[in-house]
């Protein structure tokens, strides 16, 4: 006998999930879009400096290769930037971004056998764990 709950719920599940992913794709392709669009119209520009250069007078033609490559070291730092925004999201929800576990040297680890904080009036630098403690140096 088929439970119809169980079944209805697994329905309703898969549904929200496929909806969940055909918008991060609708997301990480329009942003793949727009960085292409941008490329194309900063190329545009750059054809129609270097058209403009061949026309106009010898004085300004000098000009039109520092624009050209203003504009092409431009595009290319913004489309870099944009790729790494792209890659750095979040492989579940394209509006988070992932920035991974903390590194291990620099998480504060407490030893299972001392759960309660101890206050002493007096310091000792044995008192804190070994790579903390080779970074702190205190003179009294």
């Amino acid at each position: 006998m088929v439970n119809v709950d169980k079944w209805s719920r697994e329905v309703k599940n898969n549904t929200i999930r496929m909806a969940e992913i055909n918008r991060y794709y609708e997301l990480k392709y329009n942003a793949y879009k727009n960085i292409g669009i941008e490329v194309i119209l900063v190329l545009i520009v750059i054809i129609i400096v270097n058209i403009l250069g061949n026309v106009i007078p010898e004085n300004f033609e000098k000009y039109t290769v520092f624009v050209t490559i203003i504009l092409a070291v431009g595009i290319i730092c913004r489309t870099f930037l944009k790729l790494y925004d792209v890659f750095i999201r979040s492989n579940r929800n394209f509006q988070e971004y992932d920035f991974g576990d903390p590194d291990d040297d620099y998480r504060l680890e407490v030893s299972e056998e001392d759960t309660s904080p101890t206050y002493s009036s007096t310091f000792n630098s044995s008192d804190i764990p070994s790579p903390v403690a080779e970074k702190i140096s205190f003179s009294f």
